[in-house]
C-alpha cells in the first residue's frame, strides 16, 4: 500500500519552508517528540547542546532525503478523528534510526511535522527492511 501523501508534495512544502522560513509551509505540532528529541540526540551523541532552529531544520533537511522505501504505513483515525491521517516513516542517519510521522492539513495545506524521534522499537517498513531501536540514545 502506498504512503497517503505524495512525497514529492511533502519535499516541497519542505523545500519552500527552507527557501522561506515565514512561508509557515510546515509546523512541528509535537515539539516534544520532534524538535526536543532531536535536541537531546544531538545532546547525547555530540556532547553539546543543539537550538531549537538548528533542530528544526535539521529534521527538515533529513525530510528531503527520506525516500518512498522509507515508508511503513498510514494510519487512518489519529486520535479517533477519521479525518486525521498519517504517514509513518523510518530513516537511518548517522546510525540512529528515527521513527517519523506526518499528514498535510486539508484546510491550510500546511505539512504537520508530528513526530521525528529515534525509534522506541523496532519497525518494518514495507520494503520488508527492519529498523533496530537503540535504546538510550
Amino acid at each position: 500500500m502506498p504512503a497517503h501523501y505524495p512525497l514529492i508534495d511533502v519535499k516541497k512544502l519542505v523545500e519552500e519552508e527552507l527557501n522561506d522560513s515565514s512561508a509557515g509551509k510546515v509546523i512541528f505540532s509535537a515539539k516534544s517528540r520532534s524538535i526536543n528529541a532531536v535536541i537531546a540526540v544531538h545532546k547525547n551523541l555530540k556532547g553539546h547542546r543543539m537550538t531549537s532552529e538548528k533542530a528544526a531544520q535539521f529534521i527538515l533537511y533529513r525530510l528531503l532525503e527520506i525516500q518512498e522505501r522509507d515508508f511503513c504505513k498510514t494510519k487512518v483515525g489519529q486520535w479517533d478523528d477519521p479525518h486525521f491521517i498519517v504517514d509513518q516513516y523510518g530513516f537511518s542517519y548517522e546510525g540512529v534510526s528515527y521513527f517519523i510521522k506526518f499528514r498535510i492539513d486539508s484546510q491550510s495545506g500546511e505539512l504537520d511535522e508530528i513526530s521525528f524521534h529515534p525509534l522506541e522499537k523496532d519497525m518494518i517498513l514495507e520494503s520488508g527492511v527492519t529498523l533496530k531501536a537503540q535504546g538510550g540514545v
